[in-house]
């Protein structure tokens, strides 16, 4: 069973009894988002996203094809956007008694029974180890919040204004110039 929402919010239901490829055109032509829905629905072989992007609203657990990223998108919650095999991020907890803002530098803090990274702003002075840099807060993580920081790949919508053209960040999270 399929369940899909058109950009208008209706409800389409359909059924299928093979395992392959499912494309189901509405009459109108309206865009269509599938939702498995069924645990006992047989798997797919193949799906074919829409190669041409997606300006649709952007419920938590979409996914659809970013023409400018040529790969697919996921939308997390807290508004973060995740460009599937370009970005890595660790789910952590702020515990610091202040908010870690989005874009800010992450170290290591510890654990705890949850079971997630706890995580501070990190401070590139030698203060901390530089074997405690985690990545960069994707999103604004309240304190006592859980959230996402980037370990690997782009963060985006950061003011660099500061910064001049080329510049990067090292290991230990110091400017240097390229």
């Amino acid at each position: 069973m399929i369940v899909y929402y058109n950009k208008e919010g209706q409800r389409w239901l359909y059924s299928f009894e093979s395992n392959d490829i499912v494309g189901v055109k509405d009459p109108d032509g309206s865009e269509k988002i599938f939702v498995f829905t069924e645990p006992n629905t047989e798997p797919v072989k193949a799906l074919r996203f829409d190669t041409e992007g997606y300006e649709g609203s952007t419920p938590i657990g979409l996914a659809w094809w970013s023409d400018n990223d040529d790969t697919l998108t996921l939308q997390h919650s807290g508004g973060v956007r995740q460009q599937l095999g370009e970005e890595t991020y660790m789910r952590v907890v702020n515990r610091t008694g202040a908010t870690i803002p989005n874009g800010c530098a992450t170290g290591f803090y510890g654990v705890n029974g949850d079971q997630l990274v706890e995580v501070t702003p990190y401070i590139a002075d030698g203060t901390m180890p530089q074997l405690y840099v985690i990545g960069i807060a994707t999103e604004e993580i309240a304190d006592g919040g859980v959230g996402r920081v980037t370990v690997w790949g782009r963060v985006r919508d950061l003011d660099t204004t500061a910064w001049a053209e080329a510049t990067y960040c090292t290991s230990a999270l110091t400017r240097q110039e390229n």
